[in-house]
């Protein structure tokens, strides 16, 4: 078997860890045709996603709220739960039932 060595682009240091884990994780792995299949079939969205993450570099405050997206992620939820919270325990229920006055 011959291995074939390609340069790699700059841009993929923009490549970020989640996706390289999530290209990993998911690849079809039966045989080996399908592999290269697959990897050409995201390789469109992992480009635009390296893209973005190179423009998001122009842009450090932008850059910085999003490496902490499971941060961000873990506090909408949070949200989530105190405003249903707060919607459970104020809601004007009347004392009737089925609607009836």
């Amino acid at each position: 078997m011959e291995q074939i060595v390609f340069p790699v682009p700059g841009v993929c240091k923009f490549l970020t860890q989640r996706s390289k884990d999530h290209v990993i994780a998911t690849a079809e792995r039966d045989e080996q045709g399908s592999k290269v299949e697959d990897f050409f079939r995201r390789s469109e969205l992992l480009c635009k996603e390296m893209k973005w993450q190179k423009n998001l570099l122009d842009r450090p405050k932008l850059f910085m709220i999003s490496q902490n997206e499971s941060m961000w992620a873990s506090i909408a939820f949070c949200l989530a739960v105190i405003i249903n919270l707060l919607v459970v325990l104020f809601y004007p229920f009347g004392d009737s039932i089925g609607g009836k006055s």
